[in-house]
């Protein structure tokens, strides 16, 4: 019995050092990587130092070969935020794409929420303003969901950067307000209160801006970081160059500078430099405009900056505006070649993305497989530990078996026999129950499938029947659509009909009143020379008979002259009424004969120049009727109004029409005030008739001015 349980002791120890050697290994790594990451968050603790580019590329050679992932991921982000706060956008974009990988394979939503952020920052520095959105609001949406309250007040401060971005001033100062009442860290509300002076900024308040940015002057006093007063700074420069107060603006330029000398922020620098340079080509010193730009271009050309084609233009204008084109032309021409490279670079970087995701893909490959280790070294840790108490089980059992045995070899054969039968049988029912239950097995596997195609057509044909129930209802749309666009075009088309009817009838009114005041005209002018001008040539015979009869000769020839003036008063008015004789003499020549017989009546003078005369004898008499009436009425009404002294009458053809101008110098009205009467609306009911156009342009004191536009066909 010793010679079983010697070598049985010597397994239980060799098996106990073994553990004991693991666990000491296991905890020594443990306490390893916990001095390595706290290494780690003290190199990165420190943003705004020298060497804060230099600390976060030591920070990610520790975490490499120590596969401290997590740690990886933060670094990278780290780098991420560096580059894009001084603009190197390739490198920005690599570690962002690094980290966002190493994040999404541990399941980090925390530090996803950062990572989200900056890369709605770097879009935001390539000016792709809706993909940065996109981005800010998936990190937003789950930094609500994490109850991050520092990123959530970032966020709203940088989703009122977007709005900014657009032009929509007062929604982003209401943002950076909501960000303000969070109450942020120190460094936060410094930013904040530099973006809502940058709001103002825009809309031109700038007092506003003035007290917000004195405001963050104020606040970084309670900040520990020397370098807080730079982007406030930063933004007062620029508010009195937007202003053109370009000696403020030049003052503290210089002290941003001197302040920016005594730090490593070397890009920021490169900014303030091209900032000075362009005051001094404002206020015309071109000579102090080059030294600064070249300052600026040679930081550039150090630190890779991606924008360097910029300071290259600057150059250019500064040297034209020196006079020395030879400069400008070389460097116009550099600037435009240093574009053209970056537009290739832009197409270069698209390979890189490819090599950037594959290696991605790698990393997330050997994190699984690290994983799957830890996994199974717990598990055979578990195992060794329960295979050291199944050992001492194990002899403990071998003792008791030892006496088994001894007891068993006395049994009989007979009872060996019905053990080997009840297995054989207990096998036989075993196979039997697997068999029925791969059977059982299979035939629900079939009704299943059958199951899964009844499904599958189900859905095939109740797809198809909502596809023609839509297109059935697209069609029935449409049709009601077209039957609705229809109506409407009929109602239109009989609005139409029925104005035109109303515009005819009006017409065939005006026509029937016009006809019938020109029969009356007619009727009253033969009635007047045939029966009143014969009676009054009757009365004259008679008077002159009596004259040679009685002596008193002087009443007599007084009553003759009261005759002949009342004779040609109604020969007068006879002609007014009935021009027919215009058919004989021609209408010019008529016209002139009305205009003399009234020049004679009144005591005003009257000019009449005209080019018509052919025109006016293809005129058909109807025309030349009317035109007639219209000059008559307008006479009328200088007679009975205007107390002209002299009137013009011009008559032309022009672009196949005839235009009469009718002008005096007589007292004028205001068109405004003036109701049309009678005589005004018989003018524009003739001249409507006739298709033509007519303009009163008249004042108080200034005579009046009427323009007829008459076309001859």
């Amino acid at each position: 019995m010793r010679r079983l349980f010697i070598p049985s002791h010597y397994f239980v120890l060799s098996l106990l050092l073994v553990i004991t050697s693991a666990f000491c290994l296991n905890a020594r790594d443990i306490q390893d990587q916990s001095y390595i990451k706290k290494q780690i968050e003290t190199l990165i603790s420190k943003p705004n130092s020298d060497t804060h580019l230099e600390n976060l590329k030591f920070a990610l050679s520790l975490c490499l070969p120590n596969k401290l992932y997590q740690e990886e991921g933060i670094v990278r982000l780290k780098l991420a935020e560096h580059y894009i706060t001084n603009e190197n956008t390739s490198e920005a974009f690599q570690e962002l794409r690094a980290s966002q990988e190493i994040f999404q394979s541990l399941g980090d939503s925390v530090n996803m929420v950062s990572n989200l952020r900056q890369f709605g920052n770097y879009y935001n520095l390539i000016n792709q303003m809706n993909k940065c959105t996109e981005y800010y609001l998936a990190a937003y949406e789950l930094a609500l969901e994490l109850e991050l309250e520092e990123e959530i007040t970032i966020l709203i401060n940088n989703l009122a950067v977007v709005f900014n971005s657009k032009g929509l001033y007062d929604k982003a100062i209401k943002h950076y307000r909501r960000s303000l009442e969070r109450g942020p860290s120190i460094d936060v509300k410094v930013a904040v209160l530099g973006n809502i002076a940058l709001a103002f900024m825009k809309k031109q308040e700038f007092d506003s801006a003035s007290l917000y940015l004195d405001r963050a002057m104020i606040t970084c006093e309670d900040s520990e970081d020397k370098n807080c007063t730079l982007t406030p700074l930063s933004h007062i420069t620029m508010m009195y160059q937007l202003q053109s107060q370009l000696d403020s603006a030049l003052k503290y330029s210089d002290l941003l500078i001197e302040k920016y000398k005594g730090t490593n922020l070397e890009s920021d620098l490169l900014v303030r430099y091209n900032q000075r340079g362009l005051i001094f080509l404002n206020m015309n010193r071109p000579k102090k405009a080059i030294l600064n730009f070249r300052k600026s271009l040679d930081l550039a050309e150090k630190l890779n900056f991606d924008r360097t084609h910029l300071l290259l233009a600057n150059l250019a204008f500064s040297y034209e505006r020196l006079g020395r084109f030879d400069s400008a032309y070389y460097f116009m021409t550099y600037h435009l070649d240093f574009r053209d490279s970056i537009d290739r670079a832009n197409r270069d970087s698209k390979v890189e993305d490819l090599l950037i995701k594959y290696e991605a893909r790698e990393k997330e490959q050997e994190i699984a497989l690290l994983q799957k280790e830890n996994d199974l070294k717990k598990v055979e840790l578990i195992n060794q530990q329960s295979q050291f108490e199944k050992n001492q089980l194990k002899e403990q059992l071998e003792a008791q078996a030892i006496e088994n045995r001894i007891e068993q070899l006395k049994a009989t054969n007979e009872i060996q026999y019905v053990s080997l039968q009840k297995e054989k049988f207990e096998k036989e029912k075993k196979e039997n129950q697997i068999q029925l239950l791969e059977k059982e097995k299979e035939l629900k596997q079939a009704e299943v499938d059958r199951q899964k195609v009844i499904q599958l057509a189900t859905i095939l044909v109740a797809g198809l029947i909502i596809l023609a129930v839509l297109i059935l209802l697209v069609v029935y749309r449409q049709k009601e659509k077209a039957t609705k666009q229809l109506s409407i075009q009929a109602d239109e088309i009989n609005q139409q009909k029925t104005k035109e009817l109303l515009r005819e009838n009006e017409m065939k009114e005006i026509r029937a009143s016009i006809s019938g005041q020109e029969s009356e005209r007619i009727r009253i002018a033969k009635e007047l020379h045939d029966s009143v001008a014969g009676n009054l040539a009757g009365i004259k015979l008679g008077l002159e008979r009596l004259s040679a009869v009685n002596g008193n000769q002087e009443i007599l020839q007084q009553v003759k002259k009261n005759i002949d003036q009342t004779y040609d008063e109604v020969r007068s008015i006879s002609a007014n009424l009935s021009p027919i004789k215009s058919k004989e003499i021609g209408f010019i020549s008529f016209l002139e004969n009305y205009l003399s017989d009234l020049q004679k009546l009144h005591s005003f003078e009257i000019e009449l120049n005209h080019s018509v005369q052919t025109a006016f004898s293809l005129m058909d008499d109807h025309t030349k009727l009317e035109i007639y009436r219209i000059l008559q009425e307008l006479m009328n009404n200088v007679v009975k109004h205007s107390n002209a002294r002299f009137i013009e009458i011009s008559i032309n053809e022009v672009d196949g029409s005839i235009n009469i101008i009718v002008e005096d110098d007589g007292n004028g009205f205001d068109i405004k005030t003036v109701k049309k009467g009678m005589g005004l609306k018989n003018i524009y009911s003739r001249i409507d008739q006739l298709n033509g156009l007519v303009n009163v342009d008249s004042a108080p004191k200034r005579g009046t001015i009427v323009n007829l536009d008459i076309p001859l066909v």
